[in-house]
């Protein structure tokens, strides 16, 4: 689920559910929704429209085509806007049943034994169930079982939680200023790597590039020659580096740096900031005492000074 909280205010909201009822609102507004089918190919700009192939044998066309199939989708290959991210992460995750589930905690774990370059979360989904999963840093792809991690994960901290289905997945955290549109065709979310690159969060990026691709989509419909046509997809790459791509350049440098850091120097200031009142804890205050006790931390986010 997507979910929210702070002291007064907690909400869960079902992702499956959510996405159920977009798609019935998406219908009334006079779209065509097609569930349980997969996109084979996406056909090269045809002068008026693109071409859709479905894997049921169905083709659909349309005068632009936003695609947000995620990293490593393949399609825009024959017009280099299908680039593999240098950067790509695996994930594994489990709903799993737990009677202890806190409706209102979020846990996330750190260290290279847990998860190396990446991290472990925990939190809460309805019904006394919870959603549990790893993240792995590009360097250790290849040497780590990501799925036997998970397991170990759970049974050393959740003992009681009951896994009901795994799920597998990879998140693109590079940041690069390569092209993520052509005549009639833009990419969103992680078909564009829109993710924040330390937390390997989307959501909130997948939002804002999806607004910008509907923007864009309309200016390539009023485009009126080729010369427009280009101009709208340089406007569209220049416009995500302004929302959020020139942060995530600089998030993707912190992320090397804090890799290199010693889990021995996270748990110190983890320690000393948990002393710390939540209406004391300024972000000057944080630099303050890491400056003092562990300056490692500290070098490691100059990039964002």
């Amino acid at each position: 689920p997507l979910s929210y909280f702070d002291k007064n205010n907690w909400c869960s909201i079902n992702r499956a559910l959510m996405q159920r009822d977009l798609a019935r609102q998406c219908e009334a507004l006079g779209a065509g929704v097609c569930l349980n089918c997969r996109v084979l190919d996406i056909s090269a700009d045809r002068g008026e429209y693109r071409e859709v192939s479905f894997s049921d044998g169905s083709l659909r066309r349309g005068k632009v085509v936003i695609d947000a199939s995620g990293p490593v989708s393949g399609f825009g290959k024959k017009e280099k806007i299908d680039w593999k991210p240098l950067d790509l992460e695996a994930a594994y995750f489990a709903v799993a049943e737990w009677s202890s589930a806190e409706n209102d905690a979020v846990h996330v774990y750190l260290g290279r034994k847990t998860a190396p370059g990446g991290y472990a979360w925990v939190f809460p989904r309805e019904s006394g169930t919870i959603n549990a999963g790893i993240v792995v840093g590009k360097h250790s792809l290849g040497k780590v079982n990501i799925r036997s991690l998970l397991d170990a994960f759970l049974k050393r901290d959740f003992p009681n939680a009951k896994v009901i289905r795994y799920f597998a997945g990879a998140i693109p955290c590079e940041c690069r200023k390569a092209a993520i549109s052509a005549s009639r065709l833009l990419k969103a979310g992680d078909a564009a790597s829109a993710t924040n690159p330390i937390s390997r969060a989307g959501i909130f990026e997948a939002l804002v590039s999806g607004g910008l691709a509907g923007d864009f989509a309309l200016r390539m419909l009023a485009a009126d020659s080729p010369k427009r046509m280009i101009a709208v997809c340089r406007d569209y790459r220049a416009s995500w580096h302004a929302a959020l791509g020139k942060a995530h350049c600089k998030l993707s440098r912190v992320k090397d740096s804090l890799l290199k850091v010693p889990d021995g120097d996270y748990d110190g200031a983890f320690a000393t900031l948990k002393n710390i009142p939540q209406n004391k804890l300024a972000m000057s205050k944080i630099i303050g005492l890491s400056l003092g006790r562990f300056p490692r931390l500290v070098w490691a986010v100059r990039h964002l000074m």
